[in-house]
């Protein structure tokens, strides 16, 4: 079921650009669509066996909630293969912004056949204020579920920036619970019954105005990372786990640390014995951080269950995937001004991984060439590319508040100004 009207609209009053859209037939003879852009190419569809991925991705992806939200038509395969497996009770919504997608799915795949069932809703947005409308009414219903086809998103078009960021931030976390999604679980019933005190209540605004610098463990850190020596008394240092060894063979000790990896080794980044640092953690931390000696404060982040009114949401952290940006979170929860990155580098340009270690980095297949901080490029596996799209984005949320990266060698950063951290103060 879906608006002929806005559809009919859309099929003729859409023009593509087949230099971007570009069709050819896989080898058992079904439409592929590739796209080309100015940076990158990718595929929509399989171009071996569009319909085989089709079936293996409702397979993996099908709930049995009542209601099921799709963002991405893509060629129209996995929406066959997913209506196909509904039962009598489920309803598939389908939520599709690109207008060139549309009609080149409904062109090649026959896909309107399959939209016009009675337990389908297919909706086309003319806009952002109609997308979120959509999408909100959707999520509301009682017993629902979300599934992302990221070929797809990877389309969305600009006006639609915001609804792509929320999808985005859903995969982040998706992939997280897929992998320690029972481990997380685990971890915060334990947690939990601790009685740690809530380091988001205790801190919230606790440092205004006065200066963070979250120092990461990019190998940049060996550059600069001494400079931290002479501002101790200027700025609230906060560490993540993995620098605090580092900091400590040069002689600078942070304010805090913060660790969130849910696995039993993170706990090997600390000294058990301090008891000069206070420690943040997130609520899924492995239970073992009961062993830390010094101050330890538990955090919860915002779309966690534990978060039950407006108040508690107050005090939770945005940790879009990593240690880093839940420390730049947390700074900012603590009133601080500016916040300031060191270590961050988001990309490889050189042999090594971590500040302080040996180990030299894998290229990957799914790496992307990212802009440095020095003009040159770099390449970004995915998880890295992730998080620099992240403080991309804290940096369009959050225009009043300054940000500075003054990592040594990296990745630009767009929305931090980028200084040499002797420039600072």
């Amino acid at each position: 079921m879906f608006d002929s009207n806005r559809i009919k609209n859309i099929l003729e009053n859409t023009q593509i650009d087949n230099s971007v859209f570009n069709i050819s037939i896989s080898k058992n003879g079904f439409p592929v669509l590739k796209i080309i852009t100015k940076d990158s190419s990718f595929y929509i569809n399989s171009k071996y066996n569009p319909e085989k991925e089709a079936v293996t991705f409702a397979k993996e992806y099908l709930t049995p909630s009542k209601n099921i939200f799709v963002y991405g038509i893509g060629m129209g395969f996995h929406i066959k293969s997913l209506a196909n497996k509904l039962t009598e009770k489920q309803h598939l919504y389908i939520v599709e912004c690109n207008p060139s997608l549309i009609k080149t799915a409904f062109e090649h795949t026959n896909i309107s056949e399959v939209l016009k069932r009675e337990n389908i809703t297919f909706i086309a947005p003319a806009n952002f204020k109609e997308a979120v409308s959509a999408v909100s009414h959707i999520l509301k219903k009682e017993d629902s579920s979300f599934i992302c086809h990221e070929p797809s998103l990877r389309i969305i078009p600009d006006t639609f920036l915001e609804i792509k960021e929320i999808f985005e931030t859903y995969i982040i976390k998706t992939r997280s619970n897929k992998v320690y999604g029972h481990l997380l679980s685990e971890n915060e019933k334990i947690n939990l019954t601790k009685g740690y005190k809530n380091g988001g209540k205790i801190f919230k605004d606790k440092f205004k105005g006065k200066p963070a610098i979250i120092v990461s463990a990019g190998p940049s850190l060996e550059i600069n990372g001494g400079r931290l020596k002479n501002i101790k008394e200027k700025a609230i240092i906060i560490s993540v786990g993995r620098s605090l060894k580092y900091l400590k063979s040069i002689g600078v000790k942070p304010d805090f640390t913060i660790i969130t990896d849910p696995q039993g080794h993170v706990i090997n980044q600390l000294d058990l014995n301090e008891t000069s640092i206070p420690l943040f953690f997130l609520s899924t931390i492995h239970p073992s951080v009961e062993n830390y000696k010094g101050e330890k404060y538990i955090l919860f982040e915002e779309l966690s269950e534990q978060i039950h009114s407006e108040e508690e949401k107050s005090f939770a952290v945005e940790t879009g995937g990593s240690v880093a940006t839940t420390a730049l979170s947390l700074a900012r929860l603590m009133g601080c001004s500016p916040l300031i990155l060191i270590g961050q580098d988001l990309c490889y340009h050189s042999e090594k991984m971590h500040s302080g270690e040996g180990s030299s980095f894998l290229a990957t297949k799914n790496q992307k060439i990212v802009k440095g901080i020095d003009g040159n490029n770099y390449p970004s596996p995915q998880n890295l590319y992730e998080y620099l799209k992240w403080f991309r984005k804290f940096a369009k949320r959050h225009p009043e508040t300054k940000l500075i990266n003054c990592t040594a060698k990296g990745a630009f950063i767009d929305g931090f100004e980028h200084k040499k951290i002797d420039e600072l103060f």
